[in-house]
């Protein structure tokens, strides 16, 4: 009976220190490795919520860049973490096998903490033509067959994918004209050199508010803050769909559950204060995204099964 009840007792303790431990999360400073390059759009995002995260959690959390290989350098670092909470990853699709071979499903491979953004991008026309909606665009491409010219950041980027799905959505056919970045992209629509492209609200304003390009659809369920009149896919007569940049906080498989469900309480916390939520939507044209882990994972899901749709439609392979 006693070493039954030493046994007992032994595992009384172990699990009061674990949950001691699980209480004092966190006990030291939270990293987020993020797969974006410094100063681009994916890196300023990670560590605008990064400062709000940490404030939420009263701990320092900072963000370490590691772009490279469509994000999968960043998710390989992370997943490779002791499961502790303390080393997160953040970053979204790119970095899936259907985009990049050698990739990294991260929905296997690590497990959803809260949905940090989910930037629309809007489809932008060149003002050189008379392509202000996309009825007026559908009439051009249909008018001039093989003539309509869409500028992506590469053939495998996932704006030439979504641009795929689009067009088969609408009936139409278009060339696809391969920049190495969206500076080039805003020039080529500017001087009209392209007709159509996907931008971030943000990337699209300078553009739009110069009168040199049209905003005629945002992928999105709702209109975008930054571009109010601009419709969306069923606004426009088009079965739904979503074009946008989803970023996920991720954590690596094994982190305690107490440990996810206080970094998603504090993810949700820093969703509700005002000055956050107003640079976000600034920055992205979209409120934050509250969500739990679980909802998180699905909506990443569904952007993985509109990907394949849209690889199947562009006959894509990964490199």
């Amino acid at each position: 009976m006693k070493p039954a009840r030493t046994l007992c007792a032994l595992l009384l303790s172990v699990g009061a220190v674990g949950s001691a431990l699980a209480q004092a999360y966190p006990a030291k400073p939270v990293k987020i490795i993020s797969g974006y390059v410094a100063g681009g759009i994916g890196s300023t995002i990670a560590q605008l919520f990064a400062n709000e995260l940490g404030r939420q959690l009263k701990q320092t959390v900072y963000v370490e860049d590691k772009p490279g290989a469509s994000n999968t350098i960043s998710a390989r670092a992370a997943m490779a973490a002791r499961p502790d909470g303390y080393t997160l990853h953040i970053g979204g699709i790119n970095s899936h096998p259907l985009l990049y071979k050698r990739g990294v499903d991260l929905s296997k491979e690590m497990v959803p903490v809260a949905t940090v953004a989910a930037m629309p991008l809007v489809f932008v026309t060149t003002a050189t033509q008379p392509m202000k909606s996309v009825a007026e665009l559908v009439a051009y491409a249909k008018a001039q067959p093989g003539k309509l010219d869409f500028a992506s950041s590469g053939g495998g980027a996932q704006h030439n994918l979504l641009m795929a799905l689009f067009a088969s959505r609408v009936g139409i056919g278009y060339t696809h004209i391969p920049f190495k970045g969206t500076g080039e992209i805003q020039t080529a629509i500017a001087r009209g050199d392209v007709h159509i492209t996907l931008l971030t609200p943000p990337s699209a304003m300078p553009l739009l508010d110069s009168g040199k390009a049209h905003a005629i659809l945002i992928g999105a369920p709702e209109r975008s803050a930054l571009l109010p009149n601009v419709p969306t896919p069923a606004e426009a007569g088009l079965k739904p769909f979503t074009a946008d940049t989803m970023l996920v906080l991720w954590a690596p498989r094994g982190t305690p559950r107490d440990v996810l469900q206080k970094l998603n309480a504090a993810a949700l916390a820093a969703n509700k204060d005002p000055a956050y939520a107003e640079s976000l939507k600034e920055k992205t044209g979209s409120p934050p995204v509250s969500l739990t882990p679980e909802q998180t994972g699905q909506l990443f899901a569904s952007k993985v099964e509109e990907l394949a749709e849209a690889i199947q439609i562009a006959k894509f392979k990964p490199e």
